[in-house]
């Protein structure tokens, strides 16, 4: 045996003699079908690829072994790497004689939230212990995890979080705070939010961290208020006062709070179109008059001929996401048939004289638009078409994207994008490829689209 391998083998028998007296001293843990709390816990999703039912299952096993998993559950939550075993892992890295491959303690905390949130108020007993850990800067980000997803009783301690002295657990209590207070308005049937449905307190609490001294504490304090989405008595004038006195972070982040409103949020109109004509704020103001409802897409139009090609980059985006809005951005209410109209009366038009504007991102993003709403195609078609003869290759990708919503309506723009199957960009071919399947599914297979 060479010098080397006993070297290797004696550190390795320290380590597994540290590791035995870890477990010996580690709580007992509860045993479901066979496999203990840790070996349910291995199957959720922390560097494995998630396998279908087999997060299910780990839940029901931790839900069965109830509050006999909080001794371990705590501990776990509560784990730290030594130096000795960093030191151990990176030497053992060098190597190819031994295998190990320990299990960093991040992965086990993270496992251990994945148990909480299985459990939720059945781990209640863990609330006191879980806000000692809070204010740990080494183990904080786990513990408001895991407090956000266990009932409202956890409230309290992750409101007291928001003035702890470091901004960074102030910060986790924030966002712990929108996380389990966050309603799904895309779930088919409403749920109670896992820390309960009576908000105030808590809102009161992100309503004043939203001024905090540290931006990043303002920023999350303000995200958290967009989703949790309650009380706009009560939050609306606060965010109106941001927008109107706060910094420029504030202002955008007030802004794309307000846009989890929706209609709601119609008193914030006027400070929002002031908004449109700072490069700093356009973003997240445009996006919040696009959500709000019909009434958001007049000032949108008029942003449209602002002179910051930005701005009008922003406002044509906007429009097209008040049709289409991203997952997640769907508006509170579904827009009606009479609001859609409406909006489509004042949008297209504006639209339509945005094809020829001299900055080619405020033509693609227009043509995109258009596409959006698939109306007027005897309008709107042959002014797609025209601009498929563009020399920038994002302007025409977007027109033929836009011309496939059209579907057999834009059959005026065949003869085009027959030709287009030869252009020089994959991406136009590719586009023009899928618009005449679209369009004109035997003009397609005749000139050999696949």
């Amino acid at each position: 045996m060479t010098k080397r391998l006993r070297w290797l083998l004696a550190i390795l028998l320290v380590a597994i003699a540290g590791g035995l007296a870890w477990r010996a001293l580690a709580p007992h843990e509860p045993v479901y079908r066979g496999k203990s709390l840790s070996a349910w816990l291995e199957s959720y999703p922390v560097f494995n690829v998630p396998v279908e039912g087999q997060e299910q299952r780990a839940n029901e096993a931790v839900r069965h072994m109830g509050t006999n998993a909080l001794p371990a559950l705590l501990a776990m939550a509560q784990t730290r790497d030594s130096h000795f075993k960093n030191n151990l892992t990176q030497l053992l890295s060098k190597q190819s004689l031994i295998d190990f491959d320990p299990t960093p303690a991040f992965a086990q905390r993270r496992r251990a939230v994945y148990g909480f949130d299985a459990l939720g108020a059945t781990a209640e007993p863990a609330i006191p212990k879980l806000t000692e850990l809070l204010n740990n800067p080494a183990l904080a980000y786990e513990a408001a995890d895991a407090l956000a997803k266990i009932s409202p009783k956890a409230i309290p301690p992750l409101i007291d979080a928001l003035t702890n002295q470091n901004f960074k657990i102030r910060v986790l209590a924030a966002r712990a705070l929108g996380v389990g207070l966050a309603t799904d308005l895309s779930a088919d049937v409403a749920t109670i939010p896992r820390l309960g449905s009576n908000p105030h307190l808590a809102i009161l609490a992100l309503i004043s961290a939203a001024q905090d001294t540290n931006k990043s504490v303002r920023l999350i304090a303000l995200f958290s208020l967009g989703r949790i989405a309650q009380e706009p008595e009560v939050v609306i004038p606060a965010l109106l006062a941001l927008l109107s006195a706060g910094d420029a972070d504030s202002r955008s982040g007030a802004a794309q709070a307000l846009a989890q409103f929706g209609e709601n949020a119609r008193p914030a109109i006027p400070t929002l179109i002031k908004l449109l004509g700072n490069r700093t704020t356009v973003d997240n103001a445009a996006m919040a008059l696009a959500r709000i409802g019909w009434e958001g897409v007049s000032p949108l139009t008029e942003a449209l001929a602002n002179p910051d090609g930005r701005v009008r980059v922003r406002a044509a985006l906007a429009l097209g996401k008040y049709i289409k809005p991203n997952p997640g951005e769907e508006p509170v209410k579904p827009r009606t048939p009479q609001e859609i109209d409406a909006a489509a009366r004042i949008a297209i038009p504006a639209l339509l004289n945005r094809l020829q504007d001299p900055d080619p991102m405020v033509r693609s993003w227009s043509a995109w638009s258009l596409g959006c709403y698939a109306r007027d195609p005897e309008l709107v078609v042959p002014a797609l078409s025209q601009l498929l003869a563009n020399r920038e290759i994002r302007p025409r990708s977007f027109a033929i994207i836009a011309l496939q919503q059209f579907g057999t309506n834009a059959q005026s723009a065949v003869p085009i994008l027959l030709n287009l199957l030869q252009d020089s960009s994959f991406n136009v071919r590719e586009s023009t490829t899928n618009a005449l399947k679209a369009i004109d599914p035997s003009a397609a297979a005749k000139a050999g689209v696949q």
